[in-house]
């Protein structure tokens, strides 16, 4: 990961906002999670496993589903043949 400094990344108004609480230290800023749909927790793995496979088959590989999913190219395997 490289370092940015955040007056270069971030807009200047932003940038008040995040040193009034922040100033002098490291932040780590993760990308937004996959959205989760307002579901029981099996019925969004189910949900999930489905688009995996549909996409899956419509040609998406293997690589690009696990970054899309934040899961390892092993998991995908493991729903692929489920």
């Amino acid at each position: 990961m490289a370092y940015r400094n955040g007056k270069d990344a971030l807009p200047k108004a932003l940038l008040h906002q995040v040193q009034r609480y922040a100033a002098g230290d490291c932040l780590y800023i993760p990308k937004e999670p996959a959205p989760r749909k307002k579901r029981g927790p099996g019925a969004d793995i189910i949900l999930r496993n489905r688009e995996i496979r549909e996409a899956y088959r419509a040609g998406v590989p293997v690589r690009t589903l696990a970054q899309r999913y934040f899961l390892s190219p092993q998991s995908i395997y493991k729903i692929l043949h489920q």
